[in-house]
């Protein structure tokens, strides 16, 4: 990772910390570190989770229901499949609950 890094022109960080751990590390120098922070919510998410949309699934607006959300890359570092199979035990204890997996 030095070697490619200290060779690399540009190096872009998802976080401050992740940025001074490069540098910490010696991976590489700070100048050549950009920091593009992963994305927030906006200011009015409340008023945009009322809204109801034709492309939301349905299982948002079933008031019974516990949706769990998970959003990420389909890689086996992600570990979904642990995942799975904690929904498992958690839905033989609660059947209200639903998996939402987003990749």
């Amino acid at each position: 990772m030095r070697l490619t890094y200290f060779r690399a022109d540009l190096v872009i960080a998802n976080s401050r910390d992740t940025k001074n751990d490069l540098i910490q590390r010696n991976i590489t120098s700070a100048e050549k570190i950009n920091v593009i922070g992963n994305p927030v919510l906006p200011a009015d998410f409340e008023k945009l989770l009322e809204d109801k949309h034709d492309y939301l699934h349905p299982w948002l607006f079933d008031s019974g229901l516990k949706v769990i959300l998970n959003v990420g890359r389909l890689h086996e570092q992600k570990n979904q499949a642990l995942l799975i199979k904690a929904f498992e035990k958690s839905y033989r204890k609660d059947s209200s609950l639903r998996l939402i997996i987003l990749g």
